[in-house]
């Protein structure tokens, strides 16, 4: 009688490590991370060197891809899609550069067509300027005969939401650097996330 309880109790007592076991080993599966964006910013690396501008949503005035000045009054930092007239504008050019993170920087992007989402083989900009140097897609520089052929520049746009008035999407390309004549072609990739202005 002695040895049936022994042997119920540590059959118990097997069943019961068996199941701790078996319950601590099992697999689980881990909740996915929620990536909540807070801010409106471009970044991006021009031939291996990275830079990034970004304006936080809580520092926006209400409705725009602007900056809040101290006086509630629109800032000169903007990042928006100006949805009358297809330009692309990321602007970031006061309380910057010494700032960790801030770049200055001058980037408008001109399309010929409303955009949404897809891919634009061919954009166009003036240029790109970073902390007071200026890049472009055209040669600029001393003449040179022939004269080097444009740059291309690619984007796609992976959110454009109504809704929530955000644009989002990455860019890639290829830049000369304002007066070098050695036509070094400086490699340029993006992404990004701005407001969507209706005005």
């Amino acid at each position: 009688m002695k040895k049936t309880i022994q042997s119920l109790m540590l059959s118990k007592i097997t069943l019961f490590v068996s199941i701790i076991f078996f319950v601590g080993c099992s697999e689980t599966e881990e909740p996915t991370p929620v990536v909540e964006e807070n801010s409106l910013y471009i970044e991006f690396t021009l031939d291996g060197t990275k830079f990034r501008s970004e304006i936080l949503e809580e520092n926006l005035v209400s409705g725009t891809g602007f900056e809040r000045k101290t006086d509630n009054t629109p800032g000169l930092n903007v990042m928006i899609y100006n949805f009358f007239d297809y330009s692309m504008s990321m602007l970031y050019s006061n309380k910057c550069g010494t700032e960790s993170g801030k770049d200055c920087l001058s980037f408008i992007i001109f399309m010929t067509e409303s955009i949404k989402v897809g891919t634009y083989p061919s954009v166009f900009t003036n240029s790109l300027e970073i902390n007071g140097t200026q890049y472009q897609l055209r040669y600029i520089g001393p003449e040179i005969n022939p004269r080097p052929a444009d740059l291309p520049l690619s984007l796609v746009i992976t959110k454009f939401d109504e809704t929530t008035r955000i644009v989002e999407g990455t860019m890639t390309g290829q830049f000369y650097k304002q007066n070098d004549p050695s036509l070094k072609a400086y490699s340029f990739q993006a992404k990004f996330r701005i407001n969507i202005y209706k005005g």
